[in-house]
């Protein structure tokens, strides 16, 4: 993407489209009178690399919201959070060994988009704004530089049914304090240089597995958001996964026990729609037996959570540093008390 690619020159442009179904709460529901005029719904991407030879073209599945940030006039100014899977990726091989951002043919999709919306009649909306994307495999197959593309977007709707408009009516909130208790599993993925390695051995690597657990002791101070501060312990093999080549023979080391240990501080906000919440965590690592060059002390933990029954939910987290690096993806279950 930085230009070591078979055209010799970076990746500065692209195309792309995306077709959306939608829906709106009820009118008078909790969850309308909460969010002015939020939809969501599912949708499918598509993007064209002017390289496709090494980056193949990417389609995603995806699962969206909208909601109202304020009104100008006529103009509706609105954000939209995309989070799914992208598919069809010319991945990291041998035969295609210039493409060290994507290494698998399946990615993480997230998008994060602003809006102004325009109603030229009495069903029908059009659109412009700007958006950023990202593409990322979370650490399971390495290399995984990721890609990140800003874009002007240009958008126009038709509406089956006007927005439902909210009626004013609230049952009464009372705050609380709640903490979450959740187990998380998953791995990552090692490999050698380039110079270590033949090309037949460089892209198979070696896993890493991770295991944990994390409290938060949330404040609940609205229906949409929660604030809190928790710790959490991680067992994680990639402290200690060596990769390489010695005395001519590819080696891997992966060591078990207590040198795996790391335990951390986090703050938590959680921001939630109905059943579905984004979570998104800053944390520190105040212990650890052993220091991995690829991973500093802070960390970044962003997903997306289910809750399936009361106080039980279910979910899925990128654990990242450096705002742009990730480490592992987490699969998550937990109960919050």
């Amino acid at each position: 993407m930085a230009g070591t690619n078979a055209v010799g020159k970076p990746l500065s442009n692209y195309t792309a489209f995306a077709v959306n179904a939608s829906w709106n709460f009820k009118k008078g529901s909790e969850w309308n009178e909460v969010y002015s005029n939020l939809v969501y719904g599912v949708g499918a991407y598509g993007a064209n690399f002017p390289d496709k030879k090494e980056v193949g073209v990417p389609l995603a599945l995806y699962g969206f919201v909208q909601s109202n940030i304020t009104k100008i006039g006529l103009l509706d100014l609105r954000y939209e959070i995309d989070l799914g899977m992208a598919f069809n990726w010319r991945y990291l091989g041998i035969s295609n060994t210039n493409n060290v951002a994507v290494s698998l043919p399946r990615t993480v999709f997230v998008d994060f988009g602003l809006m102004l919306d325009c109603p030229i009649s009495k069903d029908i909306i059009v659109g412009f704004g700007t958006g950023i994307s990202h593409f990322s495999n979370g650490g399971t197959r390495r290399p995984n530089a990721g890609i990140n593309t800003s874009t002007f977007k240009g958008s126009i709707k038709y509406s089956l049914n006007p927005y439902q408009t909210k009626t004013g009516v609230l049952p009464p909130f009372e705050p609380k304090t709640q903490v979450d208790l959740a187990i998380f599993a998953g791995y990552h993925n090692f490999q050698a240089t380039a110079e270590d390695l033949l090309p037949e051995e460089l892209f198979e690597g070696v896993n890493a597995n991770v295991a944990g657990v994390y409290a938060t002791l949330n404040r609940k101070n609205s229906r949409k958001s929660r604030f809190g501060i928790g710790l959490g312990v991680t067992y994680d093999e990639g402290l200690t996964t060596q990769v390489g080549k010695l005395n001519g023979e590819p080696f891997k080391i992966k060591k078990k026990g207590v040198e795996n240990i790391e335990a951390s501080a986090h703050l938590s906000y959680e921001f939630t729609v109905g059943k579905v919440s984004m979570l998104l965590q800053q944390g520190i690592y105040f212990y650890r037996r052993n220091n991995n060059i690829l991973a500093p002390p802070q960390y970044h933990r962003l997903g997306a959570r289910f809750n399936f029954h009361e106080n039980l939910f279910v979910g899925a987290s990128l654990r990242a540093y450096e705002f742009k690096k990730a480490n592992f993806i987490e699969y998550t279950i937990g109960r919050r008390f």
